[in-house]
Parts: structure tokens; C-alpha cells; sequence
């Protein structure tokens, strides 16, 4: 009997040896794992921290770029507005100086040919266009009416 309680230790410790070698064999994969796991969490927690850090950059260059496009924007608009304006103006005259310009070539016109001779100076209505001017000249102070008696 005491051979079968020392069999029955003899055996318990051998089943303990075996156990314990078992678990210091998990022990060890359960540590491997761990370490991997936590090498794994580590180069995720790297990795995000870079893109954050690169989308940082990014942001600001982007930003630098819109507030450089706004600018020009702005820049262009403001010309854009210039121009308007200018050009409101010259077509808002356009059709006045059109009709003076055709008015003073013609009146040249007329002179060339008083000019060279020819006795016909009512071509573009110079007589209409004296009493005309007679009349703007007399509100003027009449210098206007004195130099188109000069050149008829």
C-alpha cells in the first residue's frame, strides 16, 4: 500500500512535470504572441502617428495655396472692376465720339477740297453746321464761330 501511495506520488509528480513543461510551453507562445501583438499595436500607433503628422503638412500647404489662389482672386477681381469701369465709360461715349470723329473728317474732307479749288463746301453741310456752331459759339464767347468764318 505504501508502494501504491509512493506510485501514485511518483506518478502525480511525473503528470506535474509534464504539466508544468506544457505550460511553460503556452507560457512562452502566450508571451511570443503578446510581444508580437504589442510590436504590431506599436508600429500601427507609429504608422498613424506619420500619416497624421504628413496630413499636417499637407493641411498647411494647402491651406498656404488658398490663401495664395484667394488673393490672386481677389487681386483679379479688383482689376476686373477697374476695367469695368473703364470700359463703361468709353461705352457710354462711345457713339458721341463716333459721331465727332465722323463729323471732323468730314469738316477735313471739306477743307482738303476748299483747298484744291473746288467751290462746293456744303458737301457735309458745312453752312448747316456754321449756324450751328454760330450759335454754340455765341454761347462759348464766339471763338468757335470765328474760326469756321476762317476756314470757309
Amino acid at each position: 500500500m505504501v508502494q501504491d501511495i509512493a506510485d501514485d506520488i511518483a506518478q502525480e509528480q511525473k503528470d506535474a512535470a509534464i504539466a508544468e513543461k506544457e505550460a511553460d510551453v503556452t507560457y512562452a507562445a502566450l508571451q511570443k504572441e503578446s510581444r508580437t501583438k504589442t510590436d504590431e499595436r506599436h508600429q500601427d500607433i507609429t504608422d498613424r502617428v506619420t500619416a497624421k503628422a504628413k496630413l499636417g503638412v499637407q493641411i498647411n500647404t494647402e491651406k498656404e495655396t488658398q490663401t495664395q489662389t484667394s488673393d490672386e482672386l481677389s487681386a483679379i477681381t479688383k482689376q476686373l472692376e477697374s476695367l469695368h469701369g473703364s470700359c463703361d465709360e468709353l461705352l457710354k461715349f462711345f457713339d458721341k465720339r463716333t459721331k465727332g470723329r465722323n463729323f471732323e473728317i468730314s469738316q477735313l474732307r471739306d477743307v482738303m477740297d476748299i483747298l484744291a479749288g473746288s467751290s462746293i463746301n456744303a458737301r457735309t453741310g458745312l453752312v448747316q453746321q456754321d449756324e450751328a456752331l454760330v450759335d454754340v459759339g455765341s454761347e462759348d464767347g464766339g471763338d468757335t464761330a470765328s474760326t469756321v468764318d476762317a476756314q470757309a
